[in-house]
C-alpha cells in the first residue's frame, strides 16, 4: 500500500492533536461570577477518599486544584505533604494551568523538595519529612493542581473535614469520603452542614460522603468566632485504633487517657542521686505550693525546650531520667519529667493534654478523640489548682495566660481521666493602671512622670521587656508610648511573679508640644497616654455573632500642673456609660491650680448577638471620642 505525502502529513497532524495536546481544564471563565466576588482564590476541587483497611491502616487518595486570582493568594498554590514511619507517600504529581485552561507546566519530581521537618531548627529533633512545592506563574489568574496517594498506619488520626479554611476563598467543590469495611466501629460528629452525609454500600463496605458545592468567599468580621465554628465541620473516628503496636479505644475520654498512661508507663523513673538532690532542695518547705515552686524553678533552670518527634514520640514522653541527664525535652518529656520530680518529693500531680494557642479551636466535649497539641502538668492543691507550663524558662509559677488558659483540658488520671477547665482570668485580674503627673510649660511642652502596672493577661504585653537588653527595652518603650516628641529621661521595671503576675513600669520623660497653643489659648489632651483607638469598621450585613474572649480593666489618673500665667477656661463633661459590652466612666477635678482627670474602662467577655454590632461600634466610638477630648487653658492678662 502506498501512502502519499499529503496523507502522511495529515496523519502526523492528527497524531499531534490526539496525543500531543491535553484537554483544557480549569478555565477561569467557568467559575461562576458570584464565586469570584470578595475572593482571592477559588478551590476548584478537593476530593479526599479514605479507604479503611483495618484497625491499623487507612489509605488516602486526594485530588486538589486551586485557582489563584491575584497575588494576595499566591502562596496558597502549594502543598506540604508530611510523612514518617507511619505514613508512606505513593503517587504524587502536580500541574499548572493558565487562565484559559492550558497546561503550562508539569512539575518534575526533582522540583519537589523533600525536607526533614527539623531542618534549620536548632530546637527540634524529628524523623518526620515533608514533600513541598510552591507553584509560580508569570501572570494571574492561574490554577495549581496536584494529586497524591498516602498509606497511613496510624488510626488514632481519622480525618476531620473542614472545607472552608480561609477567608477570601470560594469553594466550587469539596468532598470527603470514608469507606469503612465491616467490623470497624466508625462514628462522626457534624456541625454547620448545608447537606447531610450520604451513606452507601460499596463492595460490602459502608461509604460515608460529605460534599460542599459553590460556597461563596467570606470576609473576616471583627470579633468573629473561629472560622471552623460557623462553617461546615465534621469530626470522624474509629472506636478502636493502633499506634505503633499500642492499641487503644475511644469509648470515652477516660479510655484515651488510659492509652496515654500506657504509653508513658515506666518512664517516670529518676536516679537515687537526683531524688536525694530534689528532697534536699525542698527541705524546710511547709506547703505544697512551696515545694512546687522549688521544683518548678529547678526545671526552668536546668532544662530547655526541644521539639522531639521520633516515631511514636509525637505522643510518648522521653523517659524522665534521660531528660535529667540531657537537660532538654519536648512538652511531653518536660511535663513527664516535672511530674516525676514532684512525685519524688511527695507531691501528687497529673499529666494533662491541651490544645494550646491564643486562637485554638474549642474542644468538642461530646466527641472523644485527639483534639490536643500540647502537654502540661496540673497539681491538685485543695481548692487552688496549680498549672505548670513546663516548656518555658520564663513563665511565672502557675500562670497560663492566653496560651493554655480558659479552655478545656484532659487530665490523664486512669479511670478518673476527665475534662477540666483551666484558669480563667477575670476583669478584676486583667488590669492596667496608669498614674501620671504632667507639669505643663507655657510653650506646651511637659515634664511627665508615670507609673504603670500590668496584671493578669496584661502582664503578657510587657513581660518580654524583662529579658531584653537596655537598647531593646528603650526601643520597646518609644514604640509603646503614644505621644509625639518624647525623650525618655529614665525608667525602671519591677515584676511580681505568681498565678496572677504583676509588672510595674516607672517612666520619666520630656514631651514637646503636649499642649497646642492657639492665640492666647492652650488645648491640652485629657488622656495622651492611654487612648482608645480600636473602633472596628461598620458591616452592612454581619454574618457572625460577636465573640469577646477576654475581659479587661483600664484605670487611669493623670494630674496636670498648669503653667504659670494660665487659667482654666473649660474642661470636658464627665461621662458614664454602661451597657452589655462594658462600662466607661470619666471624671475631672480642679483643685489648687491642678486638673486631675480619671478614667475607668471595663470590657466584658462573652458572646453577643450579631444584631448588637452597631451598639458595640457606638460604644467604642464614644470611648475614642472621649479620649481625644482636651481641656482649654487661657493665658491671663
Amino acid at each position: 500500500m502506498k501512502v502519499n505525502c499529503l496523507t502522511a502529513l495529515l496523519l502526523v497532524v492528527f497524531s499531534l492533536n490526539v496525543f500531543g495536546k491535553e484537554e483544557k481544564k480549569y478555565l477561569v471563565s467557568d467559575i461562576p461570577e458570584i464565586l469570584k466576588e470578595d475572593a482571592n482564590s477559588v478551590i476548584r476541587v478537593d476530593e479526599k477518599l479514605y479507604t479503611v483497611v483495618d484497625n491499623e491502616q487507612l489509605n488516602l487518595t486526594r485530588k486538589f486544584a486551586i485557582t489563584i486570582l491575584n497575588s494576595r493568594a499566591e502562596d496558597l498554590a502549594s502543598f506540604g505533604i508530611y510523612y514518617d514511619k507511619f505514613m508512606k507517600i505513593g503517587k504524587l504529581n502536580a500541574r499548572i494551568y493558565d487562565a484559559e485552561g492550558n497546561l503550562v507546566d508539569k512539575v518534575k519530581s526533582s522540583d519537589i523538595m523533600d525536607l526533614n521537618i527539623a531542618a534549620g531548627q536548632s530546637a527540634a529533633i524529628d524523623d518526620s519529612r515533608i514533600k513541598t512545592y510552591t507553584a509560580r506563574h508569570n501572570s494571574f489568574p492561574f490554577t495549581f493542581e496536584f494529586e497524591y496517594e498516602i498509606e497511613i498506619k496510624a488510626t488514632l488520626f481519622y480525618p476531620d473535614w473542614q472545607p472552608v479554611k480561609n477567608y477570601y476563598q470560594s469553594v466550587v467543590f469539596d468532598m470527603l469520603s470514608i469507606q469503612v469495611p465491616p467490623g470497624i466501629d466508625f462514628s462522626y460528629k457534624e456541625s454547620n452542614l448545608t447537606t447531610p452525609v450520604v451513606m452507601e454500600e460499596v463492595d460490602g463496605a459502608k461509604k460515608y460522603t460529605w460534599k460542599l458545592n459553590d460556597f461563596q468567599a467570606l470576609e473576616p468580621e471583627p470579633y468573629s468566632p473561629d472560622i471552623s465554628e460557623f462553617t461546615p465541620f465534621v469530626y470522624t473516628r474509629a472506636k478502636d485504633f493502633v499506634m505503633d503496636d499500642y492499641p487503644g479505644t475511644l469509648d470515652s475520654w477516660a479510655t484515651l487517657g488510659q492509652w496515654v498512661e500506657t504509653l508513658n508507663r515506666g518512664r517516670d523513673e529518676l536516679s537515687p542521686e537526683t531524688i536525694a538532690k530534689l528532697n534536699e532542695l525542698v527541705a524546710g518547705c511547709t506547703t505544697t505550693e512551696e515545694k512546687v515552686a522549688k521544683i518548678y524553678s529547678y526545671l526552668q533552670s536546668n532544662t530547655r525546650y526541644v521539639s522531639i518527634q521520633l516515631g511514636i514520640g509525637g505522643w510518648q514522653a522521653i523517659p524522665a531520667n534521660e531528660v535529667d541527664e540531657k537537660g532538654y525535652g519536648d512538652c511531653k518529656a518536660l511535663s513527664n519529667y516535672m511530674k516525676a520530680m514532684l512525685q519524688a518529693v511527695g507531691v501528687d500531680s497529673k499529666y494533662v493534654l491541651i490544645s494550646a494557642g491564643s486562637s485554638a479551636r474549642s474542644l468538642d466535649e461530646e466527641f472523644p478523640k485527639s483534639q490536643f497539641n500540647h502537654a502540661i502538668v496540673m497539681v491538685p492543691n485543695e481548692n487552688d489548682t496549680i498549672w505548670l507550663e513546663c516548656t518555658s524558662q520564663r513563665n511565672p509559677l502557675g500562670y497560663q495566660g492566653r496560651f493554655t488558659g480558659a479552655r478545656k483540658a484532659l487530665v490523664v488520671d486512669g479511670e478518673k481521666t476527665r475534662l477540666v477547665e483551666t484558669t480563667h482570668y477575670s476583669a478584676e485580674q486583667n488590669v492596667v493602671k496608669n498614674v501620671g503627673e504632667f507639669k505643663l510649660l507655657a510653650d506646651g511642652s511637659a515634664t511627665v512622670s508615670t507609673q504603670s502596672s500590668f496584671g493578669g493577661l496584661d502582664y503578657d504585653d510587657i513581660r518580654s521587656m524583662y529579658f531584653e537588653g537596655a537598647e531593646e527595652q528603650e526601643k520597646f518603650l518609644y514604640d509603646w508610648i503614644d505621644l509625639n516628641g518624647v525623650k525618655i529621661d529614665n525608667y525602671s521595671l519591677k515584676r511580681e511573679e505568681g498565678r496572677i503576675p504583676q509588672s510595674e513600669l516607672q517612666l520619666n520623660m520630656q514631651v514637646r508640644n503636649y499642649g497646642t497653643s492657639m492665640n492666647d489659648r492652650m488645648f491640652v489632651p485629657v488622656n495622651g497616654f492611654n487612648r482608645w483607638t480600636n473602633v472596628p469598621k461598620r458591616i452592612r450585613d454581619r454574618k457572625t455573632d460577636i465573640v469577646k474572649r477576654y475581659s479587661f480593666t483600664e484605670e487611669d489618673e493623670y494630674t496636670y500642673v498648669l503653667p504659670e500665667g494660665f487659667e482654666i477656661e473649660s474642661i470636658p463633661e464627665n461621662i458614664n456609660i454602661e451597657n452589655q459590652f462594658g462600662t466607661f466612666n470619666t471624671a475631672t477635678k480642679v483643685e489648687d491650680g491642678k486638673i486631675t482627670y480619671s478614667r475607668k474602662l471595663v470590657l466584658f467577655e462573652g458572646t453577643f448577638q450579631k444584631e448588637t454590632y452597631p451598639d458595640l461600634i457606638d460604644f467604642y466610638k464614644n470611648i475614642s471620642k472621649s479620649d481625644k477630648n482636651s481641656f482649654v487653658l487661657k493665658q491671663g492678662a
